[in-house]
């Protein structure tokens, strides 16, 4: 059985899902947290863009048995700091792009409201491209939440 572990950043695909409620407290990177949890945080979506500063929990993710885990948090620094000593930047076409050393991987993403959606392909699985698609919600300094790790 020949497992493999996708690489940090590799993982870290946006998915958006809808989120509804209305603006309440700070996530300290000047974007502003929803008062209500979304309705449901399912690894459907498409890229939208949006504003992707911030730091990201994972809700779940959906992708090939061989990715086994990704990272439990992410952040996208305002000066293009990401997580783990890499960087980032805005791609065309509603994407990001993460470079962690000589590594980098772009993803499409979509944010909306206090979700975070991304989806890019990996380097195992059966076949080439295989998608990985990630969601998490931002981390608005309140009670974890506890992923179910794409089950």
């Amino acid at each position: 059985m020949n497992r493999c572990l996708a690489f940090a950043f590799a993982s870290f695909s946006l998915v958006v899902v809808s989120c509804g409620g209305s603006s309440g407290g700070s996530s300290g990177s000047g974007a502003t947290c929803s008062s209500s949890d979304p309705v449901q945080a399912t690894c459907d979506g498409t890229a939208c863009g949006g504003d992707i500063v911030g730091t990201w929990k994972l809700v779940t993710f959906c992708g090939p048995s061989c990715v086994v885990s990704v990272s439990d948090t992410i952040t996208y620094g305002a000066g293009g700091e990401y997580s783990g000593g890499g960087t980032w930047t805005y791609g065309p076409s509603n994407t990001v792009t993460t470079t962690v050393g000589n590594a980098s991987s772009s993803a499409a993403y979509c944010v909306k409201g206090d979700l975070l959606w991304t989806q890019r392909s990996t380097n195992c699985g059966p076949g080439q491209g295989t998608i990985l698609t990630i969601v998490r919600r931002r981390d608005c300094g309140g009670a974890a939440v506890t992923p179910d790790a794409g089950r």
